[in-house]
């Protein structure tokens, strides 16, 4: 066994070491487990750093080890977010944070969130104008890298290399507006039943939107969208493979695929992602399953 002190050496010396006994005490057992277990649930399409939405806060457990614990809740700004988690979303962005205080008998224990609010948008949805083509040519005609790629029906737009929309972006709802300002383009209706925020990204020269697309409800598998936008929040860049929402309108929903059926569906996904036709159907079933 090796000693270290606390300056981080290697004690070499001969030492004495005293130890004191503590008595077993299952409250702060109980508290500090539940600690570790307690968390924040966020609306669909939000996160930490991106609340436009009620939270929940939770305020059991399921375990049974973790009966007769309570938990109560504090934020530093109730005007933002109340201690029953409901959102209010300010005009600025604000940081909040929420204490969790556990207790089991005569012990307890805190921990703290800090949560990102978004600024209310005020922007009147239905004022949105939808931008053609030819428009969003218009905006990038000192862009010598712009570039529209389409569907190979050229029916949908794929690619926008350039700006496309006029509304800054400075979070996934403002990338929603912006994807609604072309969503005829993209061949759909309406993206705020549509799609659903996915998965942010962003650093110092700007960030990435991801959306899901979703049809009734039911989510369209594999079918995304991502819009760009760079640090000063114009959009700069886009991504599509979504479907079109007339082709899904006239899409019969109530499918039973036989085990053949299913098989050459692999198929056509290996081919789809693999042309040289090394990606076996079993391969892309097994990789599915992991």
């Amino acid at each position: 066994m090796f000693l270290f002190g606390p300056d981080g050496d290697q004690i070499t010396e001969d030492t004495t070491l005293y130890a004191q006994w503590l008595e077993y005490n299952p409250d702060l057992s109980k508290v500090q487990y539940a600690i570790s277990k307690i968390s924040i649930s966020y609306s669909n399409g939000d996160n930490s750093a991106h609340v436009t939405k009620n939270l929940t806060l939770q305020t059991s457990f399921r375990d049974e080890s973790l009966s007769g614990v309570t938990v109560t809740w504090s934020s530093n700004n109730a005007s933002v977010i109340g201690v029953d988690g409901t959102v209010r979303r300010p005009q600025n962005d604000t940081k909040v944070k929420l204490t969790a205080t556990i207790y089991s008998g005569s012990t307890s224990q805190s921990k703290e969130f800090e949560v990102n609010v978004i600024h209310a948008n005020t922007r009147v949805r239905t004022d949105i104008h939808n931008n053609t083509i030819t428009e969003i040519e218009s905006m990038n005609l000192s862009n010598d890298e712009f570039y529209i790629g389409y569907n190979s029906e050229r029916t949908q737009v794929t690619n926008i290399e350039g700006k496309y929309s006029d509304i800054v972006i400075e979070n996934a709802e403002d990338a929603l507006d912006a994807i609604q300002s072309i969503h005829s383009v993209l061949g759909i209706t309406d993206p705020y039943n549509e799609l659903q925020s996915n998965v942010t990204n962003s650093d110092a020269y700007g960030a990435e939107y991801s959306f899901t697309q979703y049809y009734n409800g039911v989510r369209v598998y594999g079918r995304k969208v991502m819009a760009s936008a760079n640090a000063s929040g114009e959009a700069d860049f886009l991504r599509s493979n979504l479907l079109a929402t007339d082709v899904l309108d006239n899409t019969n929903m109530n499918w039973s695929y036989s085990q053949e059926q299913a098989e050459n569906a692999a198929l056509d996904a290996c081919a789809e992602q693999d042309p040289d036709g090394d990606f076996t159907a079993d391969d892309y079933l097994f990789n599915r399953n992991l």
